[in-house]
């Protein structure tokens, strides 16, 4: 897990691309190819989510919700120096006691996911107002970093939904 926690600090923190890679645009298909698999990827963690959060009772969606919500505000604050997944294991330890890894996991997840939900419609706010408007070069850069940024999330956020899932496959083959 803590190897999670690394990705999602280096997610955060801004770090910049390798020179080599910063040099050579991406071609125009591979581009277009990336953003449709982003978009499919970013669909995939929203209705893990939603089924998740269908399973969960109101009190317990209630209790994460306003962890998502203190997630965001502490990533708007200072994104750089913030362990996520020990900010995000610590509110839901705060709200639920005799959690189990697996299930603390799981949580974990639906806490992640709420919080880009929740940046994602504020990116989608920003974005429509600032499109009134001649968008700036600095304010076109700006958006397109917070866009690159939420897709290496939705990335991670899919790779972590794999794990787990890949996590409960193989429980239940012990189990048999």
């Amino acid at each position: 897990m803590k190897r999670h926690a690394i990705i999602f600090i280096i997610l955060f923190a801004g770090f910049q691309a390798s020179p080599s890679s910063a040099d050579v645009p991406a071609a125009p298909a591979e581009r277009v190819d990336q953003q449709d698999h982003d978009i499919n990827l970013e669909q995939s963690v929203f209705r893990r989510k939603n089924r998740l959060g269908a399973i969960l009772q109101p009190s317990a969606r209630k209790k994460l919700d306003l962890a998502a919500k203190k997630l965001v505000s502490l990533l708007a604050k200072d994104p750089e120096h913030m362990d996520l997944y020990t900010v995000v294991r610590r509110e839901i330890g705060k709200g639920f006691s005799n959690l189990s890894i697996d299930q603390g996991n799981l949580l974990v997840f639906y806490v992640l996911a709420e919080s880009a939900m929740l940046i994602s419609g504020r990116e989608n706010l920003k974005s429509g107002a600032e499109s009134i408007g001649e968008l700036s070069e600095m304010a076109s850069l700006r958006l397109q970093i917070a866009m690159d940024r939420q897709s290496k999330f939705m990335r991670t956020l899919s790779n972590m939904m794999r794990k787990i899932s890949t996590t409960q496959d193989a429980m239940v083959q012990n189990i048999k």
